[in-house]
């Protein structure tokens, strides 16, 4: 059960389909004399008879009997009964008739409907109605009526015989007058003027209280500045202040509400940024989508290269891990041979250390022992001890003994003097002699372990001749890949060539669709716009065609411009193309031209000069465009014309000549020698595209035939890695036999300047000892003699102390000290060098153990490392043996399929480009995003600056969490300063007045700037000026008490407007859904039907229709626009198609209605008059499929029809004709249904 929605509370409807039809009765109505019974009715009747019979009539009387208005009968009550003129003047015609129908609802209820026509008055006549017999007002009538779904107004059960053209010609406006009875909001249409009118009554009234409140408020203002300057006078110097702390709060306030609006400019570009994102990864997803399509043909061709490719790639990174090992395995070969030389001289090193250590330990012991035995011996109780006397008188005789000997004295310490000197020059050439002869035997023992040069000149010898070898073999390489590369280049750049041609191609096709759909959307806006002209390419035609190229030189861009009446109609075709995702174009709207007069001279130039404007035809109206394009540019015949023009006539000119080459006013020459576009077109038939398809495969068979670069470069990478390794190798052995050759040199400079050293010093030795040993003979002489000379003087001392001779022995004694000392320091020293020479031969042996067992580790490494890199070597080895056979088999099943491949490009072209344009949407986006960002941080620098400029002037700032306090302007200004950027909720802004805190320009705000600096400065002025009117506290409250008045009268008035504005809005929103449901419902079944009632086996998918409302947000004041385009044919207005087609759409169109607010049987009178038979047996099968009970809101169908296909597609017949001798209409019915099987067959 479903309930009327018609914008009152209706009765319930009961379903469509479940009521029918049983049989009508007539009573003196029309053509129809006396009672007849009319019936049965079926599913699908036809009424058939033949003209003038009356079967107008029996729809007539349907109509009647079920409420349609007599003015829609032709003609009034008293024309609809009975009346036959041709009975003679005897003839009485009735005063009373009826119409009866039996209704059988689905329920099983039987109603009969009746409505009579009965005299009222003298010559006047009345309707009755009766339900049942009973008679009943109109409005009970209809509302039974109404709650089986017959809707009387709408005349959703019947079509007139004139209806079908009535519709198909109705304009947008009587569309929406249709929709709204069968929505039910044309009864909604007087309330809504109503409240319309209210509510714009309450809006004056709302805006006159304004007004007078504005003024009020004037006045106020008025007066509030006299008494704001009265309390100014004492609150001046406080004011100063706070207009400084305005200020800056009104500058933070602006830098904050400037940094939120970009953050949410940032917001908006963010989520901007996403959509374009999307919607470049949906552009994306179609391209891949179209991609996928095209990769049914290439998916195995694809997947064999990129395996081979793969293969390939495997295999040739096996060579350079091939070559790698190789190289690491010489390497380490070359390391243990050096490790296995290096150990082995460490051992002959550790050899020679153990010998010294030895020969040194004994020395060291030998010494000690010598030390401690000398210090075992003491002379410290050999001497004599003398009393202080004895000493004086020893001294006395030892003065005189002295000044006796005092010549043999004198010439033994000369003689002593030059024995020391000898003595220490002996000590020292005797110290360097041992020197030079231990540096000689480790100079000859180096000299040996060097003669491990000649077996690096050997090795060095070998790799030169493999370094050779090696470099040719890359040059060959090297050269047949130059040859390759030359020839693959070559074949390149044939191909590109034929690349070029083959797009070249596809974009003349690409060319030739885009003029092909430019025509159809121009063809378009011209049937929905008037003020549409046509592209100026339509709109010209040349007098002369060897014109034709000029003139589309000079017109350029705005060959395919598109000339229209005024700004608005162009905004609509800008707007028609966007929702049609139709290419743009560019529109010249005439109304907005202004173009400079013809400059008439140009016209008498003479020769094969004229006026471009001249040799093109158009139309009046179209005039200022084609003056605006072309204005005063001239045409000739060839280009020495055109230059002599262009150059030398002492004019600048815009000229062309015929070929298309164009000289512009500022000298520029461009074009000539292009074919047209069709010509262009042309030149590339399917035979010539094939032929270079074919060209194609060729050049790309002979390339893949060539030998691949990447396995070129990568054999001559290797042998490059294998010429550097050996080249590395060779210099390293030049620089170790170059260093060996100046160490050998070397250490056979120093053997023999060490050998010439040693002998150099034992002459100068042997001399010494000879001069030391007879000199120290001459000195015991002397000292004979001393000490005789000496006995002289200290014999008597020496007896009276019992000695033989005091004086040698106290020589004596001194002597032997100084040589116990002298032999003390001697054995000392040579133990410090001992120990010493013998800790850094201990260290040296230390140390080359360790170096010993490093090699030993190493070398242990290494042979490991020899190993592994062998057996690594083969593996490789058998792989990349095993890839290259596995790489034969896979080239042989590599095939072309470019080709199939070609014909998907086109499509692939598009939409990349619509992919680009999309990202670089989304880049644009990008930028803007950036840009924003360094404003938002410019701003919060500025903020930051303005708080230290406060805190700098001791200006205090308020903040929100100190509202109605007194803060600590110091501490807040830090704080503030510190904590800058956290948010502009730090501060107060309470006391900006509302003028300040306004969206301002930058313009605005500067001059607000100006003001606030200008007040401030001028404030302290103003104290000595001030002179303020003390009455204005007075006046001004008796100001305010009246604007309070007003306000309330204002608000009053504001809950007026409010609501009348809710009122409206929601009797506007109420008709609003009535009539977008009908429509919906309407515009989405039309199109289904429109395709049932068109479709056959040749257009297997129907045509198109649709509605389209003129204003979506009041659909109901504005029109409808239905557009029916019928198969295979483009977009035509209504008044363009033929009558068939009209019908259909007409039909389309009513069924649409009808499905809307169905009822349980739908009345055609004569639907198919116009179609032809195949149309007709498409709406008789159609109306029969509907008028099955199985079928889906299934209706019963009364069809007035004159064409046997269609009524032998019904159930029943309602044979009308003519009785003459009645005359009358009578009637006959004949069910067909017990001719079923016939018609089967």
């Amino acid at each position: 059960m479903v309930q009327e929605n018609n914008g009152k509370l209706g009765s319930v409807i009961e379903p469509a389909s479940q009521g029918r039809i049983v049989q009508m009765t007539v009573e003196n109505f029309k053509s129809y004399r006396g009672t007849q019974v009319i019936g049965p009715f079926f599913g699908f009747t036809a009424i058939i008879g033949p003209n003038g019979s009356g079967k107008s009539n029996l729809m007539d009387a349907v109509s009647f009997v079920l409420g349609v208005r007599t003015a829609q009968l032709r003609g009034n009550l008293r024309d609809l009964l009975y009346n036959n003129s041709d009975l003679g003047p005897d003839f009485e015609r009735p005063r009373r008739g009826a119409v009866k129908v039996l209704f059988e609802a689905g329920s099983g209820e039987t109603v009969e409907f009746s409505r009579h026509i009965v005299p009222s008055g003298t010559e006047g006549f009345s309707s009755q109605y009766k339900i049942n017999g009973e008679t009943v007002s109109w409005e009970a009538y209809n509302e039974k009526l109404k709650g089986f779904g017959i809707l009387v107004k709408a005349r959703n059960f019947l079509v007139f015989q004139g209806d079908i053209e009535s519709v198909a010609a109705m304009q947008p406006a009587d569309l929406t007058n249709l929709v709204e009875q069968i929505a039910g909001t044309d009864a909604l249409r007087e309330e809504y003027e109503r409240l319309e009118l209210v509510k714009q009554s309450a809006e004056e009234r709302t805006s006159h209280m304004f007004s007078k409140r504005k003024a009020i408020g004037q006045e106020k203002r008025q007066m509030k500045e006299q008494r704001d300057e009265a309390e100014r006078h004492i609150e001046m110097e406080q004011e100063l202040a706070a207009k400084k702390q305005e200020h800056c709060l009104w500058k933070l306030y602006h830098h904050e509400k400037d940094e939120e609006s970009a953050r949410v400019e940032l917001t908006a570009l963010n989520t901007e940024l996403e959509a374009k994102s999307g919607a470049a990864s949906q552009a994306e997803s179609r391209l891949k989508e179209k991609r996928r399509a095209q990769a049914t043909l290439t998916k195995q061709r694809v997947q064999l290269e990129k395996k081979l490719s793969k293969m390939r790639a495997a295999r040739d990174d096996k060579k350079p891990e091939l070559v790698r090992i190789r190289g690491e395995l010489d390497r380490v070969t070359r390391r243990l041979q050096k490790g296995r030389r290096d150990l082995e001289a460490c051992e002959k090193e550790r050899g020679r250390h153990q010998g010294s250590i030895a020969k040194l330990t004994k020395d060291r012991d030998a010494v000690a022992a010598a030390l401690e035995q000398h210090q075992a011996v003491s002379v410290a109780g050999r001497g004599i001890s003398l009393t202080p006397e004895q000493r004086e008188e020893y001294s006395r005789l030892e003065g005189k003994a002295g000044a006796a000997s005092f010549k043999q004295t004198q010439e033994r310490d000369d003689l002593r003097a030059a024995q020391k000197a000898d003595e220490a020059e002996l000590e020292s050439l005797q110290k360097h002699s041992s020197q030079w002869a231990t540096r000689l035997e480790s100079a000859r023992a180096d000299l040996k372990e060097a003669a491990e040069r000649e077996r690096l000149k050997q090795l060095r010898a070998k790799e030169q001749d493999s370094l050779g070898e090696k470099r040719q073999e890359r040059r060959q390489l090297s050269e047949r890949g130059r040859s390759s590369q030359v020839e693959r280049d070559a074949l390149d750049k044939r191909l590109q060539a034929v690349e070029a041609k083959l797009r070249e191609a596809r974009a003349d096709r690409r060319e030739n669709e885009r003029e092909r759909k430019m025509k159809e959307a121009v063809a378009n806006m011209k049937s929905i716009f008037s003020g549409v002209h046509g592209r100026m390419s339509e709109l010209a035609e040349i007098t002369n065609r060897k014109y034709n190229m000029a003139i589309s030189v000079l017109l350029g861009r705005h060959m395919d411009s598109v000339v229209v009446d005024a700004d608005k109609t162009a905004r609509d075709c800008i707007q028609y193309l966007k929702e049609h995702r139709i290419t743009s174009m560019t529109f010249i709207p005439l109304q907005n031209l202004k173009v400079s007069p013809i400059n008439e001279r140009l016209r008498q130039l003479g020769g094969s000069v004229k006026l471009a404007i001249d040799v093109v035809k158009y139309d009046p109206h179209v005039e200022l465009a084609f003056v605006h394009v072309l204005e005063n540019s001239v045409v000739c015949d060839t280009l020495d014309e055109a230059r002599q023009l262009g150059y030398y006539s002492g004019e600048r000119l815009k000229v062309c000549a015929c070929d298309g080459t164009l000289i512009n006013r500022n000298g520029n020459i461009t074009g000539g020698g292009s074919s047209s576009m069709e010509n262009r077109a042309s030149r590339f038939d399917q035979k010539a595209i094939d032929e270079l398809k074919s060209e194609r495969d060729t050049i790309q068979a002979e390339m893949k035939e060539l030998p691949d670069s990447r396995e070129l470069r990568n054999q001559e990478q290797a042998l490059s890695a294998e010429i550097t390794g050996l080249e590395q190798r060779t210099k390293i052995k030049d620089s170790e036999i170059q260093r060996l050759s100046a160490k050998i040199t070397k250490l056979e400079e120093d053997v023999k300047r060490l050998t010439a050293s040693e002998h150099q010093y034992a002459p100068r030795i042997q001399t010494l000892k000879k001069e030391t040993s007879t000199r120290a003979v001459k000195i015991d002489k002397l000292g004979e003699q001393i000490n005789a000379i000496h006995n002289k003087f200290f014999s008597d001392f020496s007896a009276r102390l019992g000695v033989p001779n005091i004086h040698e022995h106290m020589e004596a004694y001194d002597k032997q000290v100084a040589e116990f000392k002298k032999t003390e320091t001697t054995l000392k020293s040579q133990l410090s060098k001992v120990k010493s020479h013998l800790d850094l031969v201990l260290k040296q042996s230390s140390d080359a153990e360790r170096k010993s067992q490093k090699i030993k580790e190493t070398l242990a490494a290494d042979e490991n490392a020899v190993k592994d890199l062998e057996a690594d070597e083969e593996r490789i080895r058998q792989e990349s043996q095993s890839m290259e056979d596995s790489l034969q088999k896979e080239q042989q099943g590599i095939k072309a399929l470019q080709d199939q491949i070609d014909s998907a490009e086109e499509e692939l072209s598009l939409l990349q480009k619509e992919t680009a344009d999309a990202t670089s949407e989304a880049n644009k986006i990008r930028r803007s995003i950036s840009s924003k960002q360094a404003q938002i941080e410019q701003l919060q620098s500025s903020r930051r600056d303005i708080i230290e400029a406060a805190s700098i002037e001791q200006i205090s700032l308020p903040r929100a969490s100190q509202a109605g306090e007194t803060a600590n302007p110091e501490g807040a200004m830090v704080e503030d300063v510190e904590t800058v950027g956290q948010g502009s909720a730090r501060f107060d802004y309470s006391i900006l007045k509302r003028s300040h805190t306004g969206n301002m320009t930058q313009e605005q705000r500067a001059v607000m700037n100006d003001e606030m600096k200008a007040a401030i400065d001028d404030l302290s002025a103003k104290l000595e000026s001030h002179n303020p009117n003390m009455r204005a506290l007075e006046q001004y409250d008796q100001i305010k008490e009246k604007e309070r008045l007003q306000l309330e009268e204002l608000e009053a008035a504001k809950v007026e407007a409010k609501t009348a504005a809710d009122n409206f809005n929601n009797l506007r929103a109420r008709r609003h859904q009535l009539f977008t449901t009908a429509f919906e419902h309407i515009s989405n079944s039309i199109d289904p039907i429109y395709k049932e009632l068109t479709k056959s086996r040749a257009h297997q998918l129907g045509g198109t229709a649709y509605l389209s409302l003129e204003n979506p947000d009041e659909p109901f004041l504005h029109g409808i626009k239905y557009t029916a385009m019928p198969p295979s044919k483009r977009f035509r207005d209504m008044d363009q198609l033929s009558g068939g087609e009209k019908t259909i759409a007409a039909l389309s169109l009513l069924f649409a209605i009808n499905s809307f607010k169905p009822s349980p049987f739908f009345v055609l009178d004569e639907c198919d008059a116009a179609l032809d038979s195949t149309n007709v047996a498409r709406i008789a099968a159609f109306v029969r499929a509907r008028s099955r009970k199985e079928a889906k809101n299934s209706c019963q169908s009364i069809v007035i029809s004159l064409k046997d296909i269609f009524y032998e597609q019904a159930d029943s017949l309602v044979g009308v004709t003519k009785n003459l001798c009645q005359g009358s209409s009578t009637t006959f019915t004949l069910d067909l249904n017990r001719f079923d099987e016939a018609r089967a067959h």
